[in-house]
């Protein structure tokens, strides 16, 4: 009996041993599971502290399993989502819930973001009491990001798609419309897409007022699904101007094997097109006429100042012949001052021309403005005489040589101390004064003669005033200002205090004299 017994206790103490050994083998497995596997695995106290945590769950959130033992998910979780994950906790822990799905934001380690997708369940014991959640994150940051990428990529291409201003579109192979952009939708006069999502593209109000256009846009569409490119002009319906002509194109949108997956078609309304070139033809006519007439102008300019000049040249001539044997000098004194006036007049024309195209050159030498301005005294000085005019004349003594057409700058002073003799009034009082300034010299010409209102000052430079040079073509300051520019200069007019006008000529130079200390 007693044998009988002790063998019986015997096997029930195997059955318990393997039973406990398979247990441990179960658990053991369970474990090894739990650490190896591929998403995030934890195991969360019923305060939200970690119990334990997998491999897995250490490499998403940055942290090993110690440092999360000493923490709870609650300072991990992103606190903008911390109330909606205890408030399904606290719903499992009341029953009414099993289990929660959410998407959530956990702080890593090193301080940024990582969006996991989570699941939790409540684990109770055999009195149903609870025991844990087991917590399962998967990491989805890089699936979110490339989401983020191509909703803002479709976004970008929707407002490219919608802002252009082409009518665009996208069929299917077989005609059918997926999208149309917002240019196309107002063309028709229609407010919402999804009017025209689906139906044929030849039903839409864009093609259905002509049978025969529908039949060309079929036979283009049949073209386009087998690969070809077909573009064309054609007529196309639109709710505030009626039928108008279009650069019309169908392309086939392929996959690398070569496989038609949708058609894309496109439009643009000529009608501005055609306007633009009609303006661009009738501006192009506009300047070949312009064009013409300068050619015309510049070859009557060189022939009647040639024309002219021959006589001209004979008549001064002959009238200087004259008034040396002549007693009525002042006669011919008059027909040589005619001479020589209409003489001027024509090489101001001639050179304003010049200017005016660019032609004229310069011959530049190293020029004594000190010579220059002699001449041009010299030359003014019979008519101030004559008008019983003082001329002073105030050259600085470091006045530097300049790089500069001489012929041209005696012009141009000419030109101001002639103007300035006409300005002033008899046994009036004129002035040159000419001084370096830091980067050039600056030669000042002025009179008290009544000046020039300042609100006149804007036609002063135009051609042909009457302003500046009294007795001429009304050229005269705007070559001298001209002449100034060529030669990297400007004329400026000053208004002085008492009456009379300044004008200052400002030319560089690039003396060490005239550089600044």
């Amino acid at each position: 009996m007693e044998d009988a017994v002790r063998s019986h206790l015997e096997r029930e103490l195997e059955a318990a041993r393997h039973a406990l050994a398979y247990q441990t083998e179960s658990e053991r497995r369970a474990w090894a599971i739990f650490d190896s596997a591929a998403i995030g695995m934890a195991l969360v106290g019923l305060d939200g502290r970690f119990l334990r945590a997998n491999r897995a769950w250490e490499r998403i959130v940055g942290y090993d399993e110690a440092e999360l033992l000493a923490r709870g998910f609650q300072d991990l979780t992103h606190p903008d989502e911390l109330a909606a994950d205890l408030a399904y906790l606290h719903e499992m822990l009341n029953g009414t819930r099993e289990s929660y799905q959410l998407e959530k934001r956990y702080f890593h380690k090193h301080g940024h973001q990582v969006i996991v997708r989570l699941s939790v369940s409540l684990v109770r014991d055999c009195q149903g009491a609870p025991l844990h959640f087991v917590s399962q994150i998967e990491d989805i940051s890089e699936e979110r990001h490339a989401q983020e990428a191509l909703h803002e990529s479709e976004r970008k291409f929707r407002a490219v798609f919608d802002q252009t201003f082409q009518f665009m579109g996208l069929l299917t192979t077989d005609g059918r419309v997926l999208a149309v952009n917002q240019t196309a939708l107002r063309a028709a006069g229609v407010s919402r897409p999804d009017a025209l999502i689906g139906r044929y593209f030849w039903e839409t109000p864009w093609w259905d007022f002509s049978p025969e256009v529908q039949a060309a846009l079929k036979e283009a569409i049949g073209e386009a699904a087998q690969g070809r490119v077909v573009r064309r002009k054609v007529r196309n319906r639109t709710a505030r101007r009626g039928v108008i002509d279009v650069d019309f194109s169908l392309k086939p949108i392929q996959d690398e094997t070569g496989r038609v997956l949708w058609l894309l078609p496109e439009g643009r309304d000529l009608s501005e097109v055609e306007a633009a070139e009609m303006e661009l033809a009738r501006r192009l006519a506009e300047l070949h006429q312009a064009q013409e007439l300068t050619r015309l102008k510049d070859q009557f300019l060189s022939t009647i100042s040639h024309e002219m000049k021959t006589p001209l040249s004979l008549i001064l001539g002959y009238a200087e012949l004259i008034e040396e044997r002549c007693e009525a000098k002042e006669l011919v004194a008059g027909i040589i001052d005619g001479g020589q006036r209409l003489t001027a007049h024509l090489n101001d024309i001639l050179d304003y021309s010049a200017l005016v195209t660019g032609s004229l050159p310069l011959y530049k030498t190293e020029v004594s403005l000190n010579e220059v301005i002699a001449n041009a005294t010299a030359f003014v000085e019979r008519e101030a005489q004559l008008k019983d005019l003082r001329l002073d004349v105030a050259i600085a003594s470091d006045l530097p040589p300049l790089s500069g057409d001489s012929r041209r700058l005696s012009q141009m002073l000419i030109a101001l101390l002639d103007n300035a003799c006409k300005a002033s009034p008899a046994g009036g009082h004129l002035g040159l004064n000419a001084h370096t300034t830091p980067g050039g010299v600056q030669i000042e010409v002025w009179d008290t003669g009544a000046g020039i209102a300042p609100e006149d000052e804007a036609r002063l430079w135009e051609p042909f005033n009457r302003l500046g040079l009294g007795g001429r073509l009304g050229l005269g300051l705007s070559i001298v200002k001209m002449l100034a520019e060529l030669h990297g200069g400007r004329l400026s007019l000053d208004h002085p205090q008492g009456k009379g006008n300044r004008f200052l000529l400002r030319l560089p130079c690039d003396d060490p004299r005239c550089c600044p200390p």
